[in-house]
């Protein structure tokens, strides 16, 4: 227990219990009383106390609040702290989050997967970083930016692709999961890249993609070889501004 003008920390063991009432987990919870304004302070004790699984803000307080264990700001649009012993393997970080505090998820190693809001305007340095099982973290469409140091250390995160139905870009420790609807790039989260270059890279490799499948497509339906198609064809890879709609290109032949 730390006291002082900065306020008082106290650890409270809880339980978790199931639907029929029997305990599932012990829980050490760090209790933020009303007083405390120090998040400096907060960080240290977290690193310190790398057995505490939630952070929880006694009522009064004007500067913290917490939800599921996770510690924010009073309004709730910055996420400031993850417990290192966090019992959950996935999170959804809540939407209307507009910043990630530095350090803020550092060394949670039972977390396997996070996803983003497009709401997140702001990524603290180190922020996610140093977790080794973190599998997938998924950014939702609109975030642009992202200072790979938020990243570092996390060795499981190997591969980026846009997910065909969310949209989200997803870096993930899997190659593509089936390579008809998804196209991704090799990814070290150690490297300096952001969000936008990932896309871009994305986005060229499924260019790239969809003119060797057209020339693949135009060949099939054509048995002879055709200098005119062929002509066609390399016309068509070296100009991006050339009728890109398969078969409306089809029947133009």
């Amino acid at each position: 227990m730390n006291k002082g003008r900065r306020g008082t920390f106290s650890i409270v063991v809880d339980t978790e219990t199931d639907n029929l009432g029997r305990v599932i987990r012990w829980v050490n919870c760090l209790l933020i009383d009303p007083k405390v304004n120090d998040f400096l302070m907060i960080q240290k004790i977290r690193c310190q106390l790398d057995f505490i699984n939630k952070f929880y803000v006694i009522k009064g307080n004007k500067y913290f609040s917490s939800k599921d264990g996770i510690l924010f700001n009073k309004k709730g649009d910055e996420l400031i702290s993850c417990p290192v012993s966090f019992a959950k393997t996935k999170y959804f970080i809540p939407y209307g989050v507009t910043k990630i505090e530095s350090r803020a998820f550092e060394g949670v190693p039972t977390l396997s997967k996070i996803v983003v809001p497009a709401t997140v305007k702001k990524f603290g340095l180190f922020c996610f970083a140093f977790n080794p099982n973190l599998e997938k973290i998924e950014f939702e469409p609109g975030i642009k930016k992202l200072d790979l140091s938020s990243l570092y250390g996390c060795s499981s995160l190997k591969y980026a692709y846009v997910d065909s139905y969310t949209k989200n870009i997803v870096i993930s420790n899997l190659k593509s999961p089936n390579k008809e609807k998804y196209v991704g790039v090799d990814f070290n989260p150690n490297n300096k890249c952001d969000l936008s270059n990932i896309a871009k890279l994305l986005l060229e490799k499924q260019k790239g993609e969809n003119k060797n499948n057209f020339e693949e497509n135009i060949r099939l339906k054509r048995n002879e070889y055709d200098e005119d198609l062929l002509r066609l064809i390399d016309s068509f890879k070296n100009n991006d501004n050339i009728i890109s709609d398969e078969d409306s290109f089809s029947r133009g032949l």
